[in-house]
């Protein structure tokens, strides 16, 4: 029978149309497998998001067994959001409590409250109540500083940095405090970054060899 050629480029385009969707559902299935499986080698690898928390800047992450609230539990600071956050894993739940001032880190202590080391010097924070017991000032003549990492050792000392607010000089400092528990905390300048050109920031508190170094990172 004879086809008229009209027909004929009418069929051939319907096909071409129908080759391109099938290509086009092809493509997208396999882009959604491909998403699919990435997701289940990143959730399989321990990378998946448990608290969408939305912090503003949020540092100083720590894990507890046991807090004072029951835990184990995550905590960490949100800096520019200027509160401290707590997540309990078993039940799915965030806490967080609003700081006086923006927030550089807090360290457990053994009564189960936490040094906090704020924008205007040291607290003490009982996640109980919510409150902060103001300690001391750290640097009243560095006003464009601020406190950031910190870290309690196995003595039960504590040591902190400090970094330039705007990131532009190097005034950062390291300090060693003892007497966590007291009224009086003895707050002692390790190492002077305004003299020794160490950093405009500090980061990654830790203490190396037994609890007898410790160790920051400075950041220009």
């Amino acid at each position: 029978a004879a086809v008229d050629v009209d027909d004929q480029v009418v069929h051939r385009r319907l096909l071409g149309l129908l080759r391109g969707q099938l290509r086009e559902e092809v493509e997208d299935v396999t882009e959604e497998a491909a998403t699919h499986e990435a997701l289940e080698a990143a959730t399989s690898a321990g990378a998946c998001c448990v608290a969408p928390l939305g912090l503003a800047l949020g540092e100083g992450a720590l894990w507890l067994d046991r807090d004072a609230l029951g835990g184990p539990a995550f905590w960490c600071v949100d800096i520019l959001g200027g509160r401290i956050w707590r997540f309990d894993p078993a039940i799915t739940t965030a806490l967080s409590w609003s700081a006086p001032s923006m927030p550089g880190f807090i360290a457990p202590l053994p009564d189960g409250r936490f040094i906090a080391g704020l924008a205007d010097g040291l607290h003490r924070f009982d996640p109980a109540d919510g409150s902060f017991d103001f300690l001391c000032e750290v640097e009243p003549d560095r006003p464009g500083n601020r406190v950031n990492d910190g870290y309690v050792d196995h003595e039960g000392r504590l040591w902190f940095g400090t970094m330039n607010l705007a990131e532009t000089e190097p005034t950062g400092a390291l300090y060693e405090v003892d007497g966590l528990l007291g009224d009086a905390p003895h707050v002692r300048r390790v190492d002077d970054g305004e003299h020794l050109d160490v950093a405009a920031r500090q980061h990654g508190a830790a203490i190396a060899g037994a609890g007898r170094v410790a160790r920051g990172v400075g950041v220009r």
